[in-house]
């Protein structure tokens, strides 16, 4: 089988050929190398958060019969010039860079890597946490400049042990569920706001299962794991963050839409949140005028929580695994049409 392979300054084209032959050696191989991370990645009506030229892959493409990516579009253009195509392998948990209606019209498999990057989120959201009930980022640019921060030893200033408090988990996905698992460790109390999973599924993790009000009311932290769909779209918007409780601490990891960013500036001005921690934005690189930067109160990085080697490797060897499966012709494990 000819494969196109286009990988990524994160996955490059060498980790998925390692990962493909490793389940089924043998097969031809042109290659592509997206403008990414070193590029911000491109948004449009039909497919988003891609990366690369259309035409250039098209041409490299050529007549593949599967397409292997983390990043690179497909829209309805290029899958009428690849008539050849029967298999597209993407490396993310979300492969919205790919028209997938207009893959399945064309009888395109499209399967996708599902919770590759769930370790690494997970840990990400607790350093986020402690960092911010810490204020490490804070002393250490402080130290840098010159100050030494004595306040951050003062009792009125100083942070404290999240052991005992309570985190709401927003999404008990793949990601969520790992969330939950290391947030207990820490000795924490944790709910669990979810309506597609039942309660004992939760419960044998540790956490409960609550009504998003609820959830909202209780915690001392909210931590965002949802999927963007039309349902969860803006559901942490103005009358959600009221229902927070007051000095409450919120974390997005997952995606931008899922909150309303100015209401989310309006309650860290108002004091409503302690503190907000930010991985994803509405738009990337974000506006820096935008209200949300105006408080020293927001932890914002750079939509890197998923970035680890682990990550990347776990991410190809998941395409390359249903690719293998494909050709043999058996049960796809990641099916997404």
């Amino acid at each position: 089988m000819k494969i196109a392979v286009f990988g990524s300054g994160f996955i490059t084209p060498e980790i998925f050929i390692d990962e493909i032959d490793r389940e089924v050696p043998g097969c031809e191989f042109v290659t592509g190398t997206l403008p990414w991370p070193g590029a911000p990645r491109g948004n449009d009506d039909e497919i988003q958060e891609y990366a690369g030229d259309f035409d250039e892959i098209v041409r490299i493409a050529g007549d593949a019969e599967a397409l292997v990516t983390d990043l690179a579009p497909v829209n309805a253009k290029m899958l009428a010039q690849m008539s050849s195509l029967k298999f597209i392998g993407v490396a993310r948990g979300g492969p919205v860079n790919i028209n997938i209606a207009e893959a399945t019209r064309r009888g395109v498999v499209v399967t996708n890597a599902p919770g590759r990057n769930g370790p690494a989120v997970a840990e990400f959201t607790v350093a986020l946490v402690l960092d911010m009930v810490r204020r490490i980022g804070t002393g250490v640019e402080n130290l840098r400049s010159g100050r030494w921060q004595g306040d951050l030893y003062s009792y009125e200033t100083c942070g404290f042990e999240i052991a005992g408090s309570t985190i709401g988990i927003v999404g008990f996905g793949k990601v969520g569920r790992l969330v939950v698992d290391l947030f207990r460790a820490f000795g924490m109390n944790v709910l669990v706001y979810d309506p597609f999973v039942a309660a004992a599924d939760v419960e044998k993790a540790g956490a409960r299962l609550v009504g998003l009000d609820e959830l909202l009311a209780s915690s001392d932290f909210v931590s965002i794991h949802a999927r963007l769909t039309p349902e969860t779209r803006g559901m942490i918007s103005a009358g959600e963050l009221a229902g927070m409780k007051d000095g409450a601490y919120l974390i997005n990891t997952a995606r931008p839409g899922l909150i309303d960013y100015p209401a989310v500036a309006e309650a860290l001005r108002s004091g409503k949140l302690a503190g907000v921690a930010l991985d994803v934005y509405p738009s990337e690189p974000p506006r820096l005028t935008d209200p949300i930067f105006a408080s020293d109160r927001v932890l914002a990085l750079p939509h890197v929580g998923g970035a680890t080697r682990e990550s990347a490797k776990r991410g190809a060897h998941m395409v390359a695994e249903d690719l293998a499966r494909f050709i043999r012709g058996e049960e796809l494990l990641h099916r997404k049409n």
